[in-house]
């Protein structure tokens, strides 16, 4: 079976679909995917064809203009020959893709799904997206991004709720879902995307003594914080914990001159080992980190930036799986935090609850399994 996949260049709406696409390609399918050329090197990795966008985008300003038109154009000159066309929920345009190639499609919600409730309090909790709580701007912005493509809606939100695959696979628990009963069959919930063939012996090579670990990581997008870096250093100096924090590619480790024995400071680190051995995770509140501390039931601190952030931040404050705070007040109270966080009991049993759902929804076998499913009706 060729399958194509398409996305957009954005780090958390891509990462979970890569176990999947890898997962299917193992089964014998062979898959290619669309993408910026900057993440040719990880998906050549997986052994899917890597295919670029055939116009390249240097500035953030131009992927968000051009992302969407440029990932779709693409698919069209190349798709031709595809019996399968699995997309990302907010790549909007999958649906008119799919009809332009004359194949079935799948979407993935890498997010929480999305229906028009949802939708609206996602966006509410957000101070980039609060302006598409205007109809009339999500119009004028659907019309700037798509220009002469036809799509079904007049917008790229209700593009994104109301033109909707038969198979849709959300990378989350229904447990964890916001508004869940009110998704019906076609939405599938087959928990977080992780792939039991990662590993890595990061720990070992770099810890050597066997205190707890806090992690600490906000991101690949929001995470120019390098007051909130240092203060976790000072906080954490010295402590009975190992501290390990994923401060991205802006800033250089030398900034943060001499570290006290027990802090451990990245640009990156293999996220899913570090959480498997952790007590506590503070993390900005993407949706992939969620999901990832929750399968290995670790309870969080949750600062978050924008986005979907201060939404999947209310959600984990609502079932209780952790405790939420903007970045401003934590420098004033960290450790109290930390401990208060640690030593609550009724998040340590919440969080057990969410791991079992999560490890038992499935994963990326049950959505491969899906998928297949849906090529033999």
């Amino acid at each position: 079976m060729k399958i194509l996949f398409v996305n957009i260049p954005y780090t958390g709406h891509i990462i979970p679909t890569l176990g999947l696409a890898e997962e299917l390609i193992r089964r014998g399918h062979k898959v290619s995917y669309i993408l910026s050329e900057d993440w040719r090197s990880k998906i050549e990795a997986i052994g899917a064809d890597f295919i670029p966008y055939n116009e390249k985008m240097k500035t953030s300003d131009e992927i968000e203009k051009l992302c969407y038109l440029t990932a779709y154009i693409t698919g069209l000159e190349v798709g031709k020959g595809y019996e399968l066309l699995i997309y990302e929920a907010w790549f909007f345009l999958g649906e008119a893709l799919g009809a332009k190639l004359n194949i079935p499609t799948i979407k993935l919600f890498t997010t929480f799904a999305l229906n028009k409730n949802v939708a609206h309090d996602l966006i509410c909790e957000s101070n980039n997206l609060k302006v598409f709580l205007d109809e009339e701007i999500r119009i004028w912005h659907t019309k700037h991004l798509v220009r002469e493509i036809e799509i079904k809606e007049n917008d790229f939100l209700d593009e994104m709720i109301y033109n909707i695959p038969d198979m849709n696979i959300v990378f989350t628990s229904k447990w964890f879902q916001v508004d869940a009963e009110s998704f019906d069959k076609r939405y599938n919930f087959v928990g977080a995307s992780i792939s039991m063939n990662e590993t890595s012996s990061f720990i070992e090579t770099q810890i050597s003594d066997s205190n707890p670990i806090i992690y600490i990581s906000l991101g690949t997008i929001y995470n120019k914080q390098l007051n909130f870096y240092k203060a976790c250093i000072h906080e954490f100096a010295n402590k009975n914990y190992n501290v390990i924090i994923s401060v991205g590619s802006k800033y250089s480790i030398k900034s943060f001159g001499k570290l006290p024995k027990n802090i451990y400071v990245f640009p990156y680190v293999p996220q899913k080992e570090i959480l498997k051995k952790t007590l506590l995770f503070i993390t900005h509140g993407g949706m992939n980190s969620i999901n990832e501390a929750l399968y290995y039931g670790v309870p969080m601190i949750v600062i978050p930036q924008d986005a979907d952030q201060p939404f999947n931040a209310r959600r984990v404050k609502e079932m209780n799986l952790g405790t939420c705070i903007q970045i401003d007040d934590i420098l004033n109270n960290l450790y109290l935090t930390v401990e208060k966080t640690i030593n609550d009991r009724k998040i340590s049993k919440n969080v057990q609850y969410a791991q079992k759902q999560l490890q038992n929804a499935g994963g990326i076998k049950k959505a491969a399994d899906l998928i297949e499913g849906c090529l033999s009706c």
